[in-house]
This record gives structure tokens, sequence and C-alpha cells, in this order.
């Protein structure tokens, strides 16, 4: 699934537009996100992950981007199945949006049973800036990890 958008150019899904680069895939949305393409784009960030060991997803959802409940329930119960580390940064949102996606995502977390890092940020930049911490704070914890782990057996 990744090899088509291995170049990092803007390919279609559907009618929105998203491109791979390294550990983050990109969307921009167009609308409301259907089953057929949301169950795309979580291949694409599986594959991201099982080859990056992380997978972020920086969001342009300033053509809209309205989630049916059906998809919701999807979305919650593949993210159960397939856990990964990573986040989601979201951008190009009115106040009102923002609200909506918040509640979302409570929901998704309670049915998943997982939180998955999610912040609303002004634009790409500081969505990459986002993810740079993220990324850089998953480095420190797996640093750590044979540390504590060592700490416990002694």
């Amino acid at each position: 699934m990744r090899d088509r958008f291995k170049s990092g150019q803007w390919e279609y899904l559907g009618k929105h537009r998203v491109r791979v680069q390294k550990d983050v895939v990109f969307l921009r949305t167009l609308g409301e996100i259907d089953l057929a393409e949301m169950r795309t784009l979580h291949e694409i960030c599986l594959d991201v992950y099982r080859t990056e060991g992380l997978v972020f997803c920086a969001v342009d959802a300033s053509g809209g981007g309205s989630i049916s409940a059906e998809v919701r329930r999807w979305t919650a119960e593949f993210n159960r199945q397939n856990p990964c580390e990573g986040g989601n940064a979201i951008y190009g949102t009115s106040l009102l949006v923002r609200a909506a996606a918040r509640l979302a995502l409570g929901a998704a977390s309670i049915i998943s049973r997982r939180e998955i890092p999610t912040i609303f940020v002004s634009d790409e930049r500081a969505a990459m800036h986002w993810i740079g911490e993220q990324r850089h704070s998953f480095q420190l914890r797996q640093r750590s990890a044979p540390h504590r782990a060592n700490q416990m057996v002694g």
C-alpha cells in the first residue's frame, strides 16, 4: 500500500489528498471522509507504523472533514485492534469543528480503550513542530525503557 505514496508526492485518496514522508502521513480533507477512504488511510498509517515504528498524521482539515458515526466506530475498533505509537496534529479547523472533533476523539478513546495523542494547531508548521516534539519524547522513552526494566528486576 505504501509504495503508491513512497515518492512523497500528493496522491488522491477518494476526494482527499495524501502523501507520506517517513513517519508522517499528510492528509488534506475535502468534505466528509467515508468508510472506504478511512480504511485506506488506516492501512497506509499501519504500513508506515510497521516500517518506521511510529506514525503521525498531519491533517489539513480546512477543506472540511466530517466523519459519520459509522466511520468513527470503525476507526475506534481498528485502533483498538491495531495499537500504534504516534499521534495526530490537525489544523485548518474552526472552533466549532474542533469542539465536535474533541467529543468524537473522546468517544473513540472510550471505545478503543486507548487515547491517541491529538492536538489542534494553527498550521502545518505548528503541526510539524508538535510531531517533532512527540517523536523526541518517544525516543527518550525508548532509550530509558531498558533502564527501567533493569531497575525493576534488581
